[in-house]
């Protein structure tokens, strides 16, 4: 499922996913508690008083353990104050759960002379170490000390005050991104909103930390304290992966080869259908014949692996000494080898961790500092007539999240998401590079926090990139969507090829929002064709760059874009450049406007 996002003023808000899991558990305080916080539960109640709890998820009630939470589902919705709380932590409107029960939202405080507009008062933090997928039960308040209302607003309204994540800055990892007031809060009181924290299925430390923000105008205040919570997987029996193979699914022992034996066993158009688990990766593992790879029950779902509400699935996490060039492959999980296609390839369903952190200090981690980003890519494919949907890649150490060759790639509901690092030389990653497929589709995908392009091609005909979002939350990149040829006079054909619908939002930064052509990079010959329109840009430095794009008889197609402002002086990595608009066609570049015009032309020496 993709992100859905709005960039208004200096906020952004993103909404992702429909489903609600959570369940009731006893508050928690800011000293240490249990060792591993497991919380799991039930899909949730569209109750009042939250707002956006979307519509009730696919999995059963269940308990830490994985037994039916009969107990919980017999509680039934809040009512009055003093009721029980029911399994999703919501209240009837105007009321709030403690984690017990339900109780007024809204109190009395006493603003200190000179206070901010809104005042952190307390929470209740998750323990500091937690499951995967797990369900904690959170919350935070906040003071209005400010002149007027906090007026409690729909989720999806453009305007008015919610909570919003501040650590990792709107970022939605714990929580939706922007959570709605429970009620109105007059000035001189204090507000409770309930947190619905999903604990991604990402093991380490992640920084968790709220802020009080109105829409379209700025974050008030200072947020809550920021906290490291570290998610760790639970001990764990062996699972069955497929007939007579078992693995660890709670990392703690290597599962590279058990994968790859059932990989091997499965026959050419056959299924293998994991159970959902963190299985680590000590080698690469190999797909070499037409087969679909998933994870068990999860292939209806409409949320990919790492959206707010995803599904529980197969996590192939890399080992923190995972070395690729010791199979001789680009990336460690592989469809199809280095010199030889594979064809008809179904990935539903999966997440790629690279594992970044853990990996910093192995060998891999040098040869990527080196510029050999082989080493750090996640997933390397030469796949024709592939198909990746719900499908996920995270953390790459550098490289790529997934490199394409192969025609007919199709890409949907899926998330790439903090690849690599762009403040640290060759540590770049994109999340999605594909070098040439023609007739592929990406559709429906997000592009998050990627550190050299978010989604690159080198090269598609007839191609159609439809409905994506690229967004640069908390770190820069180089672009967010790029056409490209890779420095190859043998790539860069976009002939009919069709880029729309696509949302591109950079609160982080983005030298450019999307880039038409290499001339930043290399000067190789112009690409050829593709049509831009109907797409929403802003907030990069260049909100549309064509430089070097487009040939006579082969124009690119510029037209029909929502682009946002630009400054006219911003830095790119050679230096500050003068000069910019928002959309800027550099004088090599053959561009058909139909009708409308440039707002510059300056040739922009370095990305």
């Amino acid at each position: 499922m993709s992100f859905l996002v709005r960039l208004l003023g200096t906020c952004l808000f993103v909404g992702l996913g429909t489903a609600f899991f959570a369940a009731c558990g006893s508050a928690r305080s800011e000293a240490p508690g249990p060792a591993l916080d497991t919380d799991s539960g039930a899909a949730g109640h569209d109750a009042a008083g939250l707002g956006d709890v979307g519509s009730p998820g696919a999995d059963a009630a269940s308990s830490s353990d994985g037994s039916s939470d009969a107990a919980g589902d017999a509680l039934g919705p809040c009512g009055a104050n003093g009721q029980a709380c029911c399994v999703d932590f919501a209240c009837n409107a105007g009321l709030v759960c403690d984690g017990t029960k339900c109780g007024g939202a809204v109190a009395p405080y006493a603003c200190p002379t000179g206070a901010p507009e809104a005042v952190f008062v307390g929470e209740v933090v998750p323990a500091p170490k937690i499951a995967p997928w797990s369900r904690p039960f959170a919350s935070v308040t906040f003071a209005n000390c400010g002149a007027t209302t906090w007026s409690a607003v729909a989720a999806n309204a453009p305007t008015g005050v919610k909570l919003g994540p501040a650590a990792p800055h709107d970022l939605e990892l714990w929580t939706r991104t922007r959570i709605v007031l429970p009620a109105d809060v007059p000035p001189q009181h204090q507000v409770t909103v309930v947190l619905a924290v999903h604990a991604p299925p990402l093991t380490g430390a992640h920084a968790y930390a709220f802020q009080i923000v109105r829409e379209g105008t700025a974050w008030l205040g200072a947020p809550s304290p920021t906290h490291l919570l570290d998610v760790e997987t639970v001990p764990a029996a062996p699972v069955a992966l497929c007939a007579g193979v078992t693995a660890d699914p709670g990392g703690a022992s290597d599962a590279r080869a058990a994968i790859q034996s059932c990989l091997d066993q499965t026959p050419a158009g056959g299924t293998l259908a994991l159970p959902p688990g963190i299985f680590r990766l000590s080698a690469p593992v190999s797909v070499t014949k037409g087969m679909t790879l998933t994870t068990a029950g999860t292939s209806a779902d409409p949320a990919s692996c790492l959206s707010y509400d995803a599904p529980k699935c197969a996590v192939f996490r890399a080992d923190a000494t995972l070395s690729p060039a010791s199979a001789s492959t680009r990336g460690f999980v592989r469809l199809g080898a280095l010199a030889t296609s594979v064809a008809q390839v179904t990935i539903d369903h999966v997440l790629v961790d690279g594992n970044r952190g853990a990996r910093l200090g192995s060998a891999a981690a040098t040869a990527c500092a080196s510029g050999n980003n082989g080493e750090g890519i996640n997933v390397g494919a030469n796949c024709t007539g592939c198909t990746l949907t719900g499908f996920a890649s995270a953390r790459a150490l550098c490289g790529s999240g997934l490199e394409w060759d192969g025609d007919g790639i199709v890409v949907k509901n899926s998330v790439f998401w903090g690849n690599g690092d762009h403040a640290t030389q060759n540590m770049w990653s994109d999340g999605l590079t594909i070098h040439k497929s023609d007739n592929g589709k990406v559709d429906g995908s997000s592009f998050i926090d990627n550190s050299d392009v978010g989604f690159i091609s080198g090269g598609g005909v007839n191609a159609s990139y439809t409905n994506n979002y690229a967004g640069q939350v908390s770190q820069v990149a180089f672009a967010a969507i790029m056409l490209d040829n890779f420095n190859s006079a043998a790539l860069g054909d976009h002939s009919g090829a069709v880029l729309t619908g696509n949302t591109v939002e950079c609160p982080a930064g983005c030298h450019f929002g999307i880039e038409l052509g290499p001339h930043p990079w290399y000067a190789s010959p112009n690409i050829k064709g593709g049509t831009v329109t109907g797409n929403s840009v802003h907030g990069a430095n260049i909100q549309i760059n064509a430089q070097g794009t487009g040939i006579a008889g082969n124009p690119t197609v510029i037209s029909g874009n929502d682009l946002g402002p630009v400054a006219a002086t911003s830095a790119f990595q050679c230096g500050n450049v003068s000069g910019l608009s928002p959309l800027n066609v550099s004088a090599e570049s053959v561009v058909d406007l139909k009708g409308g015009a440039a707002t510059g032309a300056v040739s922009v020496p370095c990305p």
